[in-house]
């Protein structure tokens, strides 16, 4: 009975983030409080259920959602958070509410098996255009754009590339992969691990679309695979998603629930925060895993997701429409890349 009452606070796990027991644990040390961990893998999902109860939200706080999907639903409000060193942190997307506190980073890139390259095949990719071309043609795997995070940020990516004569917007670049043999994989982890890394290698397709901390991860977190391919890099298609920490407008314990979100920002819980998707912790002063220094991939000036106008489709029906033929790349040109808005 004297457990019962004590207070619940409630955290929802969702964008893939998986927070160590061990942070639970030496949370609720110092504090009278139960933290209960649910999860939504789907973050449009969790957005949702916000907007359904926004006075009675079945969490306290959510941990991982991703900032592209928090500023496509404007109409879902959180709690002002203020925590201290927020210079420590990096931007978020637009005018993301100032509830939103960045507490992961996870660089998304056109990963490549130098094998390939070095045994004299093509040459190394050097952007988004190369792999149009008939050397890559069939060699690219990417998650399908329609249904995943992952897919969404490439077609971002995409998005983001200046118009020029050979290539006079991303809808043609978009459009050239679907032609180009270009392997859709259901989800990122599916196409990274069964079609890139195994069981299909060495015949699988030599290029992915992964995070950059992948080979990091994967010998921190899944010894169990095959040895990774030596990998690279095309730094000019990286892309960074941030995942981030909200307290809903009406949380019903947001002391506590403010208190966990400057608990997650510590550096002792941001080291916990790389993770076997590639992530890595916000805090730019927080040393990092011995794995991570020596095997994660380095983006340099990764691009940001960019906010889309009100009267641009989604992403992923964009893609779609490609793939059906109801949009053709004369249709639309997209927004300007260079602009700010």
């Amino acid at each position: 009975a004297e457990r019962s009452a004590t207070p619940q606070l409630v955290v929802v796990e969702t964008g893939g983030l998986r927070l160590d027991p061990a942070v639970i644990e030496s949370f609720e040390a110092d504090r009278d409080v139960v933290v209960v961990v649910a999860r939504e893998d789907d973050p449009a999902r969790a957005l949702q259920d916000l907007a359904a109860a926004p006075e009675d939200p079945a969490a306290d706080v959510i941990v991982g959602l991703p900032d592209t999907f928090v500023q496509d639903r404007p109409d879902v409000t959180f709690a002002e958070v203020v925590v201290a060193g927020t210079e420590r942190l990096p931007p978020i997307l637009g005018d993301t509410s100032p509830g939103a506190v960045p507490i992961t980073i996870r660089d998304l890139c056109v990963l490549f098996d130098r094998a390939t390259v070095d045994e004299g095949d093509v040459d190394a990719p050097r952007s988004f255009a190369d792999l149009i071309g008939e050397d890559w043609a069939g060699r690219l795997v990417i998650p399908d754009p329609a249904t995943t995070l992952e897919g969404r940020l490439l077609l971002d990516a995409l998005r983001q590339i200046a118009p020029d004569e050979v290539v006079p917007s991303w809808l043609d670049i978009a459009a050239a992969l679907q032609r180009n043999g270009t392997v859709v994989a259901s989800t990122w982890r599916e196409g990274f691990d069964t079609q890139f890394i195994a069981p299909a290698r060495p015949d699988g397709p030599p290029l992915v679309w992964g995070g950059a901390g992948m080979p990091a991860a994967m010998v921190a977190f899944e010894p169990e695979l095959p040895p990774a391919p030596t990998l690279g890099v095309v730094p000019t298609t990286c892309i960074r998603s941030t995942g981030l920490a909200v307290v809903p407008v009406g949380a019903g314990q947001p002391t506590f629930a403010v208190q966990f979100v400057e608990h997650l920002l510590t550096p002792e819980v941001q080291v916990t925060l790389v993770d076997e998707i590639g992530s890595l912790p916000a805090r730019r002063d927080v040393p990092l895993p011995d794995a991570w220094t020596r095997f994660a991939l380095r983006s340099t000036g990764p691009l940001r997701p960019t906010p889309r106008a009100a009267d641009e489709p989604p992403l992923a029906a964009v893609w779609t429409a490609l793939l059906d033929g109801t949009l053709t790349t004369d249709d639309a040109t997209g927004p300007d890349p260079t602009s700010e808005g």
